[in-house]
């Protein structure tokens, strides 16, 4: 018993590790893992020195939307002349989709330019810059489908200050040229001269020109642009770009924020731009109506020698002067109701014009109703298509709710037809009674009548078209600009940090490795503990290794610890 319990600690000893002696067999080869980690962290310290940087910009907007307490309406102070149009709720996905969209991004291509970049040539780096960033201003003048489709690099050399050499994409100088000069080339013509203000340029400098494809950057910036709602309660969106130069990711999400802004204002004007239109087709078609009765009044009064009304038909006129009103008030509605479906029936997917005044307010509140899903159907078709099942729900509402004006229209207009031939039953009376009046006074007021019924009308749209005019100057924009684009002096990449901590990590893990597959394919016998546990007879002794030329193990004379 006592036995096996021996052979088991035996065992148990055999197993164990010492980790002293571990270590002191890795801490034998220090001066490796010495050499190692200086020479990886060095050769980390080189990569960063002439790696390129990039950096991360970033902007916050507010988004116009009302269940989120977005921005307080700027029409809030027309609020009683009825001018503040229908509420605009946007959808927090819809306007992200929006800001991605192909078409703003394209926009701000095209603005900024920013499909050519601008490389400083270097001994060593190559260090991309932005427009800002050089001496140079490049003028592009044939900016057609050519240039936007084409990809191609060239770079220009110095060889004084005023006159540089070309390159093209394969080495080859194409010719020396001077500042100002028009150069003809594959993909149009362009101009370079120096920016006012700035040094002369120095000899031997060199600029790097590269020139991508539309297609290809907006895909670029589609993918690397981001944007994320900061808090999922809060309408609030925050646009981030990380680029290799700050002051050109600052540049496109500014821009990027003043197209969106723009594109909404111009959505948003649409209704007001319809009704303006409206209004001014209108005007122009009355006021020629109201020149030909003024003229019939002066042909009038010209033809019969008259300058005033007589005073025998004053009374009974004064007395129908209430049922007169009336019937100039009820054919103006008739006419604007008239107006309102010729429009419809030649507009059939337009906006309807809004504010002008019918009776009935259920047309009011249905053709606000009708415009609100008209802007926001073609909001979302531009980051969509005919079959989305938002577009087809939003026809149908807007089927149904043209069908639901017109029936308005054709109800009022009866209504109107009605109230009008009651008034004029009542005229009828009235004039049965002025017997007495001349054939030309009773002539005379019917032609006034007529002056005033489209002089009336002509002073309403007036009005109209002012206040129409006021909605178009304040629209408000989409998006409230919270921070304008910012980014930080420090890099996001490459990790500085982390890159130093892998190079000391890997200076300190080769080594070990090597070590380590050495001591693995070591098959050779160093001290006695090598062999004890392989055999179960006592050792009696080692011999140690001899640097002595004299082979003999044991002499007369030998002193050693052999």
């Amino acid at each position: 018993m006592q036995e096996n319990n021996q052979l088991q600690q035996i065992n148990f000893n055999d197993e164990s590790i010492n980790l002293r002696q571990e270590l002191e067999k890795y801490a034998y080869y220090w001066k490796w893992f010495v050499v190692a980690v200086i020479i990886s962290v060095t050769t980390a310290f080189m990569f960063l020195r002439y790696a390129t940087n990039q950096y991360e910009v970033a902007t916050t907007i507010l988004i116009n939307d009302e269940d989120k307490g977005g921005l307080a309406s700027e029409l809030s102070a027309f609020q009683d002349l009825g001018l503040t149009g229908m509420s605009s709720t946007s959808s927090i996905e819809n306007e992200i989709e929006l800001l991605k969209s192909r078409t703003l991004i394209e926009r701000v291509v095209k603005e900024l330019g920013v499909n050519v970049t601008y490389y400083n040539l270097g001994r060593v780096k190559t260090t991309e810059t932005f427009q800002s960033g050089i001496p140079l201003k490049f003028n592009f003048f044939t900016k057609d489908s050519v240039f936007y489709k084409k990809d191609t690099t060239f770079s220009i050399r110095f060889v004084n200050d005023t006159q540089f050499t070309l390159v093209n994409s394969v080495e080859k100088e194409v010719g020396t040229y001077s500042l100002g000069e028009t150069i003809a080339s594959g993909f149009g013509e362009f101009m370079v001269t120096p920016l006012l203000g700035n040094t002369k340029i120095k000899e031997g400098y060199e600029l790097l020109i590269k020139i991508k494809s539309l297609n290809k950057t907006i895909d670029a910036f589609q993918n690397s642009i981001q944007i994320q709602p900061v808090n999922k309660n809060a309408s609030v969106l925050k646009l981030s770009l990380k680029s290799n130069v700050k002051e050109k990711a600052q540049a496109i999400l500014d821009n990027l924020v003043m197209q969106y802004n723009k594109d909404a204002v111009e959505d948003k004007s649409l209704v007001a731009k319809n009704t303006n239109k409206f209004i001014n087709q209108r005007l122009e078609i009355i006021s020629k109506d109201l020149s030909n009765v003024d003229k019939g009044v002066e042909i009038f009064k010209t033809k019969n020698k008259l300058t005033d009304i007589t005073s025998e038909a004053s009374l009974i006129l004064d007395s129908s002067g209430e049922v007169e009103k009336k019937i100039v008030e009820l054919n103006t509605q008739l006419r604007l109701v008239d107006y309102v479906k010729n429009y419809m029936v030649e507009n059939a997917t337009n906006l309807i014009p809004a504010n002008l005044g019918l009776p009935d307010a259920a047309i009011s509140e249905s053709t606000l109703k009708y415009n609100e899903l008209i802007l926001e159907r073609n909001r979302i078709l531009k980051s969509s298509s005919n079959l989305n099942p938002v577009i087809i729900n939003l026809n149908a509402q807007i089927e149904s709710v043209r069908n639901s004006i017109t029936q308005s229209l054709v109800n009022l207009k009866s209504s109107l037809t009605i109230s009008l031939n009651d008034v004029k039953k009542q005229e009828s009376r009235l004039n049965s009674k002025i017997t007495a009046v001349p054939r030309q006074e009773r002539e005379y007021r019917d032609i006034q009548r007529q002056q005033q019924i489209i002089e009336a009308l002509y002073l309403y749209l007036l009005e109209k078209r002012e206040e129409n005019a006021i909605t178009l100057a304040v629209t408000q924009p989409n998006a409230k600009i919270i921070d304008k684009a910012y980014g930080g002096n420090i890099p996001v990449a490459p990790k500085r940090k982390i890159i130093y901590l892998a190079s000391l990590l890997l200076g300190l893990i080769i080594p070990f490795g090597v070590i380590y597959v050495k001591f693995l394919l070591d098959n050779k016998v160093h001290t006695r503990k090598d062999i004890e546990p392989l055999v179960k007879a006592p050792v009696l002794g080692d011999i140690p290794t001899s640097k002595q030329e004299d082979k003999i193990v044991i002499s007369d004379q030998d002193r050693s610890s052999v």
